[in-house]
């Protein structure tokens, strides 16, 4: 057997006797499945020289572990080999107890569908349904890549914790409802199965990288399923608007030495804050508290003052709360205070960084010049990727846009 690349889905190829042309093919194929990303799990030997090997050991791990398998038939392999029924009847069930299990047959020289009906051994494997590709077509690796794509997007989904409940959301939307959805994020539905629709629109919706696209897809799930569109729009905007710089900026912020923890933005908007928090990927979302309304006689007090009890109603709603318990909770949930600009001068902050030091402050309306020049840049990461005023103001209008539609579709739905 070949040794399978670390990582990668396994997709494991069975067959039976080749001539020397059709198995240096198949090497190069496995060659380039394995570029892809993949970790092949091959037989090129044949099994009964394996001197040393319990194959049929080998062979039953191999098929019990893979994701994919493939049976590649010629009119040998289906007359003569004894090794193809076994994997066959293996394949057939993983089919029946496993959903998401792919199975696909290549046919290769003259061996057609037709041989494995003249052949009654292989009537009980149900091989008829099965994916059929031609293994002299030149368009074998794309036909196979596209359907075998489906295990590196589940495998980038267990990377991803967004997708779980994107992926929730979408689980009973019907292959109709779909295609508008996915044409208007550039992905055509046809030759998807249904089974991994759910994920597919998941992780496109995730990784669309254009406000107006994801709007489109959004006012065109709404009609079907308005909750779940809302929530995807929510979710998926500051991907769609941010880059992975704003994301990396944050996090810097947030990894600091507590006490240090802080960034500024150069944004006044207050859902824009929440979005670059969003975009950091976590889940769930760190909470983005805003602490306004601050003047007063004792800035620096006023402005712990106003922390503190944006924090208590948020981790202990209704209930009084010590610093310690709030300091606790801070260390174990992060969250992000966002603090309205003017830039206060830094004696103002101070009490606030000694009592919650594990907290993050993000500064909003302000410039690079005024972190500078008030001394903050010592410990401040300033969020520069941040688009220009004007496409943050278009984004805005978008924003408003989608979700009053999304509204107007739910009170109809509600009213009728």
């Amino acid at each position: 057997m070949t040794t399978p690349e670390p990582g990668g889905p396994g997709v494991f190829i069975g067959h039976g006797p080749l001539t020397p042309e059709q198995r240096a093919s198949l090497l190069a194929l496995t060659v380039q499945l394995k570029a892809k990303g993949y970790q092949v799990l091959l037989d090129i030997d044949e099994p009964g020289r394996m001197a040393g090997t319990d194959y049929r050991q080998v062979l039953h791990e191999r098929l019990r572990d893979c994701e994919a398998c493939i049976l590649l038939f010629t009119t040998a392999g289906i007359k003569d080999s004894h090794w193809l029924p076994i994997e066959g009847g293996i394949l057939e069930n993983r089919r029946r107890t496993e959903p998401e299990f792919i199975a696909i047959t290549i046919f290769a020289g003259a061996a057609t569908p037709d041989d494995l009906a003249a052949e009654g051994r292989w009537t009980p494997l149900q091989l008829a349904n099965l994916e059929r590709l031609t293994f002299e077509d030149p368009n074998l690796l794309a036909d196979l890549d596209r359907h075998l794509d489906v295990l590196l997007l589940r495998r980038l989904a267990y990377e991803k914790p967004l997708v779980a409940v994107l992926r929730n959301d979408f689980r009973e939307i019907t292959l109709a409802d779909a295609r508008p959805v996915l044409e208007s994020l550039g992905h055509p539905v046809d030759g998807l199965p249904r089974r991994d629709l759910p994920l597919r629109l998941s992780l496109n919706f995730l990784q669309v990288r254009d406000v107006d696209r994801l709007g489109d897809a959004v006012l065109n799930l709404a009609p079907f399923k308005a909750e779940a569109a809302k929530k995807a729009f929510h979710m998926c905007l500051p991907f769609a608007w941010l880059d992975d710089g704003i994301a990396r900026a944050l996090k810097t912020a947030h990894s600091s030495q507590p006490g240090v923890r802080a960034a500024a933005t150069r944004t006044a908007s207050d859902i824009t804050c929440g979005m670059l928090v969003a975009r950091t990927a976590s889940w769930p979302p760190w909470p983005t508290l805003v602490v306004a309304d601050y003047e007063g006689d004792d800035p620096p007090q006023d402005l712990l003052g106003a922390a503190r009890r944006e924090m208590a109603d948020y981790y202990s709603p209704g209930e009084a709360v010590s610093d310690d318990e709030l300091r606790r909770e801070i260390e174990t949930d992060p969250c992000v205070l966002v603090v309205p600009g003017p830039l206060p001068d830094l004696d103002v902050v101070a009490p606030l960084r000694e009592t919650f030091p594990a907290a993050t402050l993000l500064f909003t309306a302000t410039s690079k010049d005024d972190v500078r020049r008030m001394g903050y840049h010592p410990f401040v990461v300033y969020l520069e990727t941040l688009p220009p005023q004007d496409d943050e103001d278009t984004m805005l209008r978008r924003r408003r846009k989608v979700l009053r539609y999304i509204d107007r579709i739910q009170k109809i739905g509600e009213a009728g």
